[in-house]
């Protein structure tokens, strides 16, 4: 008994210390990790005394069982869960003797989760249930409380950004009290479930921007990034309108142009060597709209990058789930642009 009163204190400790952090980082950087979700399915019995159809049977005994859960991610392989859990109700009429077994329970686990496929995940859970064991015999009533280890194994497959399935066999052991109430059992589930998440990891929109800053020494600098969308080099409207106004500032500025840069990039998904043309496609499609508003080619420097900054982004490459990354990766999608150069009036440069 003291060794699962341990079991339920340090997952109770942990589960309480991590919330603190995540109500933390949820109010800082607007952030939501949890999960709601529930469950359906078969509970079993093993060995209930006087249910059996025959004496000294030990034949187990299947009836509904249900329950929700609270979780929190707090990474991809680790998360914390908090549950009820309905274990069934089970009555008999024997001889005008009435018979009634009812059992539920609070769990509270820590899920460890290992990625097969694609959205396929299987986990494990380990944790502690404390069960209410409600028992009567004729005019006879009596209920026991106590704490147990819980074990469960499942599957998990991420439906979309906010849903996800799962299918799992939890396992309790000795809930009940034969010197109590007269009734000792184990309890297994097998159930599906479905939860909800909070957190549906929604980037901020991209938007083409431009900057322009005047340096020292009568310098300016302009940069600005165009995005482009999935496995495309097709310029957008509106990034169309940002190397509009490019080309219209370098055309009205008396000046000399020392670099003018243009960088495209890819995210990385797929193969190197096509992620390298596809950038090469990308800057080539904003240098040749740049040239058609006017601005010389000779002062236009081509470089295609590929994937080699996209290969360092460790937070998208966490993500398993395809729509996800490719959400994640928007931002590698892109064309740099760096113009460097002389002004003879920063009026004409303020323009």
């Amino acid at each position: 008994m003291k060794k699962i009163i341990f079991i339920i204190l340090t997952i109770f400790v942990n589960f309480c210390y991590n919330t603190n952090n995540v109500m933390a980082d949820t109010i800082k950087n607007n952030k939501n990790d949890w999960y709601l979700g529930s469950k359906i399915g078969w509970s079993q019995y093993d060995n209930l005394l006087g249910y059996s159809i025959k004496k000294g049977d030990s034949s187990k005994i299947n009836k509904i069982g249900s329950g929700f859960f609270l979780g929190y991610k707090e990474n991809r392989y680790l998360n914390f869960e908090l549950g009820y859990d309905w274990l069934g109700l089970i009555s008999r009429n024997h001889k005008n003797l009435i018979n009634l077994f009812r059992a539920q329970g609070i769990q509270l686990s820590t899920k460890i989760i290992c990625p097969i496929i694609g959205n396929l995940d299987i986990y494990s859970r380990l944790g502690a249930i404390i069960t209410r064991i409600d028992v009567k015999n004729n005019n006879h009533y009596n209920y026991f409380y106590n704490a147990t280890p819980l074990l469960s194994l499942g599957s998990e497959y991420k439906i979309n950004n906010s849903w996800s399935s799962r299918l799992e066999y939890q396992f309790t052991r000795k809930i009940g009290s034969n010197d109590v109430i007269g009734q000792e059992t184990n309890n297994s589930m097998l159930v599906f479930g479905l939860s909800y998440s909070f957190d549906k990891h929604k980037s901020s929109k991209l938007i083409d921007k431009i900057f322009f800053e005047k340096l020292s020494n009568n310098r300016f600098n302009i940069k600005s990034k165009i995005f482009f969308k999935f496995n495309d080099f097709t310029l957008q409207n509106h990034s169309k309108e940002i190397l509009n106004q490019i080309a219209h500032r370098i055309k009205l500025i008396n000046y000399h142009i020392n670099l003018t840069k243009v960088a495209g990039f890819a995210d990385f998904i797929g193969r190197k060597k096509y992620n390298f043309s596809l950038s090469n496609k990308r800057a080539n499609m904003v240098s040749k709209y740049l040239i058609s508003q006017g601005v010389l080619k000779d002062i236009l420097f081509i470089e295609s990058l590929g994937s080699v900054r996209s290969e360092d982004n460790i937070n998208c490459k966490q993500l398993k789930n395809y729509k996800l990354l490719k959400k994640c990766l928007e931002s590698d999608r892109v064309v740099e642009i760096d113009i460097s150069g002389y002004y003879h009036n920063l009026l004409e440069f303020l323009y």
